[in-house]
């Protein structure tokens, strides 16, 4: 079994070739994945990755059913493990895009339209709005006072999946838990993203932590946590291939490591071949 990765902050959003021995995982982690896209055999690869690991749960973060040979198993799997789902584009268009008769302007667009009406016939009407009907954030908990929350996007436009750049910590700032995962670029990240320190001003000022108001002494709260972000990348449509052409697919362990902090764990998972794949749990 290949070994989880940590998603070191490198300062390139890249995952070293070999950071595990970085932080070790202490206690039950979170599976975070994203963008199945109805892959069912990535899925049960991946599972077959965590087969062992005791769970703190399992969080989805949209694009689930459209693209891969299996929507509706893939839909009826995640019921069964009862993973937290949250909606991503193509979850709102099976179940709330009217195609009308529209005509194709080229073989690309008229493939993408088949697999899109194929899609929504084998999940049915009944499964495709209850895509459409998932929320777009949640929130979870790692141990009732850590939160984490799951969203596809960014949080100021789903429909754009978060990458690392120079503008993250403006971009994810309205965010107040420990730990905000998406998808939808299907390229993984982990990034320590600084808050706005509330003592920032009174140093800017020449004051320090203490200082007195109104001839009251008052203590500035400490500087917040830093934010984990997580790109959970793909699991059906993950664009990293092995040397030998062998496609993966990407997952990420959330939770502790042994320094007590939040920590993130990837695995590029090898797909197996359908014909070996096998349902586990």
């Amino acid at each position: 079994m290949v070994a989880w990765r940590s998603l070191l902050d490198d300062g390139t959003g890249s995952i070293p070739p070999d950071a595990g021995g970085l932080a070790r995982r202490a206690g039950r982690p979170l599976l975070c994945l994203s963008d199945i896209h109805g892959d069912l055999v990535a899925l049960e690869s991946v599972l077959a990755a965590v087969r062992g690991l005791e769970l703190a749960g399992i969080v989805v973060a949209g694009d689930h059913c459209l693209g891969g040979p299996q929507p509706f198993a893939v839909w009826q799997r995640l019921q069964s493990l009862g993973a937290t789902l949250v909606r991503g584009p193509s979850d709102l268009a099976l179940g709330a895009l009217d195609i009308g008769d529209r005509t194709p302007s080229s073989a690309a667009e008229e493939a993408r339209l088949l697999t899109f009406l194929r899609t929504r016939q084998a999940l049915g009407d009944v499964v495709c709005r209850r895509l459409a009907e998932l929320p777009t954030t949640a929130v979870v908990s790692l141990d009732d006072a850590r939160g984490v929350m799951v969203m596809h996007g960014s949080p100021g436009d789903d429909c754009r999946g978060l990458d690392d750049h120079d503008g993250l910590a403006d971009e994810v700032a309205c965010v107040a838990e420990d730990a905000l995962v998406s998808g939808a670029t299907h390229v993984p990240f982990s990034r320590r993203v600084p808050r706005d320190e509330p003592w920032r001003h009174a140093v800017e000022d020449g004051r320090d932590a203490h200082h007195e108001v109104d001839d009251v002494d008052v203590d500035l709260l400490p500087a917040p946590a830093p934010l984990l972000v997580v790109n959970a990348g793909s699991v059906g449509m993950s664009p990293l291939r092995r040397p030998d052409g062998r496609r993966t697919a990407h997952a990420v362990l959330l939770g502790y490591g042994d320094n007590g902090q939040l920590h993130a764990w990837g695995q590029d998972v090898l797909v197996a071949d359908a014909g070996r794949a096998r349902r586990v749990g």
